[in-house]
């Protein structure tokens, strides 16, 4: 962050630069972009299980995540509409966790979600926001055309534009504690399936393999180490020289208008 209002004159300003680690992922260009995958009969209204990856938060727009659908009565989705939300939806009744508010916009989320098997009540969906227990219980409205898919709903509807990356099943309810260690990108036990979506659509620990229709792997927010120098040129604009995270030199001019 640049300090400093609106017409300044020139010269020296103060700039302060948070290291901020960018992470790789499926790019999804928010128009007809998405991941299909196979079947996973773990994901059930019925069954334990928990999800956990990595989502760029582009904008406002309601998007899905990532859904599994087996029909009109066993649906599950992850979805962002004012608030990221996870849970099943029966047929009748949602058991879902959401986030009290809209997270910000431009920034990487990590998502885990839990889910008991009772499906008796909300509180069977457990949803974490980068390690922290969220105690939402908005609901995240899952297509109910039958498959498994990533950057929109089963229905072609809810096109999500942005990066998602990292993401990890588990056929079983994760504990708090490994729930947090998850959020973390740690090793927890009893994975079932792994997308890095970071060179191939390829899941590392299982066998289902993603069928990807047009994105494309993009690093999103890649660090900046250190600010070199950052100068007023004229009264509104500033020249800003960096170092990245990987050791390049990053120039920019920012314009302020008044």
């Amino acid at each position: 962050m640049l300090k400093g209002g609106d017409l300044m004159a020139a010269g020296a300003v103060e700039a302060n630069v948070t290291t901020n680690t960018g992470k790789i992922g499926a790019y999804f260009d928010g128009v007809d972009d998405k991941i299909d995958l196979s079947a996973i009969p773990e994901i059930d209204k019925d069954k334990p299980f928990s999800v956990a990856l990595d989502y760029y938060k582009t904008n406002d727009d309601p998007v899905l995540i990532f859904t599994s659908v087996k029909g009109g009565t066993n649906r599950f989705a992850i979805t962002a509409q004012t608030g990221i939300a996870g849970g099943i939806y029966n047929g009748a009744a949602y058991r879902a966790a959401s986030t009290t508010g809209d997270p910000a916009n431009r920034k990487w989320y990590n998502i885990v979600y839990t889910y008991n098997g009772a499906n008796t009540a909300n509180s069977d969906s457990q949803l974490y926001i980068d390690g922290v227990l969220q105690t939402g219980t908005g609901t995240p409205a899952p297509n109910a055309t039958a498959g498994v898919r990533i950057g929109m709903d089963t229905g072609g509807g809810k096109i999500y534009k942005g990066t998602i990356g990292n993401m990890k099943v588990w056929s079983r309810l994760l504990s708090p504690t490994e729930a947090i260690t998850a959020s973390t990108g740690a090793p927890v036990q009893g994975m079932i399936h792994h997308w890095k979506l970071a060179t191939d659509y390829k899941d590392s620990v299982g066998s289902n393999d993603g069928t990807n229709d047009g994105t494309h792997f993009a690093i999103i927010d890649d660090a900046i180490e250190a600010a070199i120098k950052a100068d007023r040129t004229t009264a509104n604009d500033t020249y800003l020289l960096a170092k990245g995270g990987r050791g390049q030199i990053v120039s920019a001019v920012i314009e302020e208008n008044p």
